[in-house]
């Protein structure tokens, strides 16, 4: 992505009230590949643009929700890194001994995301309840 179409996502990231999710936007644009707007590919970045300026496929957005879901539900439970960003080798970690599925966040389908959400909210609980 070059540098003006960062700002101009970033733009419609804050006009949208979505620039505090743009890592786990990022993330799953890129297929679980990187969070970082600097890192994605053309094909990438014209998909991000298109779902930004209004013309998001349903599947996509629902996905973005519970993608975003996730990482909060992390980000609660302090598995970060340093820097503040999720850990996503936590959460793939997770993913492969804990769910059924037995396979990255980036390869779960839309559909087994539900499910994940549920799970990961159980640990939370559980998680609140030992504070």
């Amino acid at each position: 992505m070059t540098p003006k179409q960062i700002r101009y996502v970033r733009g419609l990231l804050v006009k949208a009230g979505l620039l505090d999710m743009k890592d786990e936007i990022v993330f799953n644009f890129t297929n679980g590949r990187t969070q970082s707007l600097k890192e994605m590919t053309y094909q990438e970045t014209n998909e991000l643009i298109s779902s930004l300026t209004g013309k998001l496929n349903p599947d996509l957005h629902k996905r973005n929700k519970m993608i975003a879901k996730i990482f909060s539900l992390a980000h609660e439970m302090h598995w970060e890194l340093p820097n503040g960003n999720v850990d996503l080798a936590h959460i793939d970690i997770f993913c492969l001994t804990k769910t059924k599925q037995k396979k990255k966040l980036s390869r779960f389908e839309t559909s087994e995301l539900p499910e994940l959400v549920t799970v990961l909210e159980r640990v939370h609980f559980s998680f609140l309840k030992g504070i």
